[in-house]
């Protein structure tokens, strides 16, 4: 039976296909084709598992910045990313429909929520309702960085979270990870042709070109991605049996090489802490980590002279441009925000305005040559909602961290979902954080998504351990 639908569905599929087609050109048509084809037979395998909905989901999120498609003046882009996601959130409401998902004990998810709310209402304030392209650029943009990891956040709570579910998910972020390492070594070393997409060494495209930027165009949210994907993968090089251990330890000895190429300081200081932090908190850790470094260090030493170089490496370290930029940035946010500290300025506004504020600090720095942008994303979301918006913003992650440390002091020491899993969730917090304080991250989804995904997976060990009493079988 569910072959005969499968073969109707398709059939349906294929007229509509063809219908469209008159309207459109051939190329289009190929195109289309492959999105509704791609989507309908992902809407038939996410009704077996959730988990596999958002792996395929996620894969489409490193691609975003390649598939986007205009639909038209004042409309906004069409990418793969976006349809799947429709398809999950239609996945989602039709368990809630059928009484699978109770809406109890939502205190995160309200907050999430409220900001949403507040995001939009500013928006609407500004530009009012009607759907012009600065507003839609602003939509989208709160659709990016509240939206849709939120979504993620809520999705992954109440779907994955029991051990088999789990593992095949950071199964798969080690996949990511080797592909983003590849990557970085790759475009290192100029090894072009190797490099996907193309598009990765196209220096027209994006930002920090010259350095390891991976699908994203740019270095730092490809080593917060690294970094936090590192920390996945170690847990899983701890909690595999050989001999499939060693494909991720294999990847945990490469991944700070990786890392290294984005020549990015905050990337760097971010990384050491989180694996600091597992050293001093999780004695199995300890034990892995040295290992890693002992055998990482036997291999590397005798490359030393073909993977560092110091021609880039000591400006990166020593440059005080970005920290006068930084400082004189945080005049800026002080400034605005004294002038409207309640509400803000507005979502996505912060360009707008800067640069009249900025122009008035007295200070040698490169950006006054061009309107400066957030590089901070708790300052900007406070001189953008004001103390109203970061306080629900802080109220989210303070109720995040709450719940891990609940399910943490209830888990067993020992074992795939022991104390571990919380423990890597909190380093990789350390790592999302960190950054967050010297990029803004509205502009790209990935690195939000990948935090708010897994706080939604420790917050459904929450809920299934604490609450509802259930196994992790």
């Amino acid at each position: 039976m569910k072959t005969l639908y499968v073969i109707l569905g398709l059939i349906m599929v294929f007229g509509l296909s063809f219908l469209i087609a008159v309207l459109i050109t051939p190329a289009s048509f190929l195109a289309l084709e492959v999105v509704i084809l791609g989507t309908f037979l992902f809407f038939y395998f996410l009704f077996r598992d959730a988990t596999n909905g958002l792996i395929i989901w996620l894969l489409s999120l490193l691609f975003t910045m390649f598939t986007k498609a205009p639909l038209g003046i004042d409309m906004p882009n069409l990418s793969l990313d976006r349809i799947l996601y429709c398809f999950l959130v239609a996945y989602y409401f039709f368990h809630m429909a059928r009484g699978k998902i109770y809406l109890s004990r939502r205190t995160t998810e309200i907050l999430m929520f409220i900001l949403c709310a507040l995001g939009i209402f500013s928006i609407i304030s500004i530009k009012g309702i009607p759907f012009s392209r600065g507003s839609l650029d602003r939509y989208s943009l709160l659709f990016n960085s509240y939206v849709v990891p939120f979504s993620a956040f809520i999705i992954a709570k109440d779907f994955i979270n029991n051990e088999q579910k789990i593992h095949k998910l950071l199964i798969f972020l080690s996949f990511i990870l080797l592909y983003l390492v590849m990557t970085s070594i790759f475009e290192h070393f100029k090894l072009n042709s190797l490099v996907f997409p193309r598009d990765i060494i196209n220096p027209r495209m994006g930002i920090h070109f010259g350095r390891s930027r991976g699908p994203f165009l740019q270095s730092a949210v490809n080593g917060t991605v690294l970094s936090m994907l590192s920390v996945a993968n170690l847990y899983m090089a701890i909690n595999i049996r050989a001999p499939r251990k060693i494909f991720f330890v294999a990847i945990a000895i490469l991944s700070p090489v990786a890392i290294f190429f984005t020549y990015t300081r905050a990337v760097w200081l971010a990384f050491l802490l989180s694996f600091v932090f597992m050293l001093f908190l999780n004695r199995k850790f300890r034990k892995y980590i040295a290992l890693l470094v002992f055998f990482g260090s036997i291999m590397m030493v005798p490359l030393h002279s073909k993977i560092v170089d110091m021609e880039r490496v000591t400006p990166r370290i020593y440059s005080l441009g970005p920290v006068h930029d930084r400082i004189n940035l945080y005049y800026t946010y002080a400034s605005m925000f004294k002038d409207k500290p309640f509400f803000g300025f507005g979502f996505g506004s912060f360009v707008y305005y800067s640069h009249e504020y900025f122009s008035k600090i007295k200070r040698s720095s490169l950006y006054n040559t061009a309107p400066p942008v957030i590089h901070d994303t708790f300052a900007g979301t406070i001189v953008e909602l004001g103390s109203l918006g970061f306080l629900v913003f802080i109220s989210i992650l303070v109720s995040i961290f709450r719940k891990s440390f609940l399910v943490f002091r209830r888990l067993a020491d020992e074992g795939f979902l022991g104390k571990g899993i919380v423990v890597i969730f909190w380093a990789m917090g350390i790592v999302y954080l960190f950054n967050a304080s010297f990029i803004d991250m509205k502009y790209h989804q990935f690195q939000n998504v990948l935090f708010y995904l897994m706080a939604g997976v420790i917050s459904g060990l929450h809920n299934r351990r604490l609450i509802n009493g259930k196994t992790d079988k």
